[in-house]
């Protein structure tokens, strides 16, 4: 697997509750697999994410 420099930009503010970490770890998962030609189902990829989120956020 490759890796990327991602710059994300938001105007969200941070802890607002609106899901923004969630949102950055689907669209990271998504670029990723995209670089990568991942194809990976919508059901693990959003387990996957979830994984993420309990584990690293």
């Amino acid at each position: 697997m490759q890796g990327a420099n991602l710059i994300f930009r938001s105007n969200i503010p941070r802890k607002a509750g609106l899901s923004s970490s969630a949102a950055l770890e689907v669209v990271t998962a998504l670029a990723i697999a995209e670089l990568n030609s991942l194809k990976i189902e919508p059901v693990k990829m959003a387990r996957l994410c979830q994984q993420a989120e309990n584990n690293f956020v």
